[in-house]
């Protein structure tokens, strides 16, 4: 069974359940810092949210999806430059 992420991101925008104080912090990291996600052709396109919900649920995704589907080789520029792999 897959979660549902637009059913709970709706749920709680249309019921505007705020974002917990504690998650505050983090929120604004990630807003400033948004997570991309890696297209077919390799390249990366920044994820763009409209609700502070949709802003950590899908982050969290994204940065799951990243780590465990995404090209890491990608993300360290340094290990694709041939003269640092001697």
């Amino acid at each position: 069974m897959e979660p549902d992420w637009d059913k709970l991101i709706n749920e709680l925008t249309r019921n505007q359940i705020s974002v917990p104080q504690s998650l505050k912090k983090e929120l604004k990291y990630l807003k400033d810092n948004p997570v991309q996600k890696q297209l077919a052709d390799k390249s990366w396109k920044a994820v763009v949210k409209s609700s502070d919900w949709e802003w950590l649920l899908r982050s969290v995704t994204s940065v799951r999806n990243n780590l465990f589907h995404g090209e890491s080789i990608t993300m360290v520029p340094y290990l694709s430059q041939p003269e640092m792999n001697n």
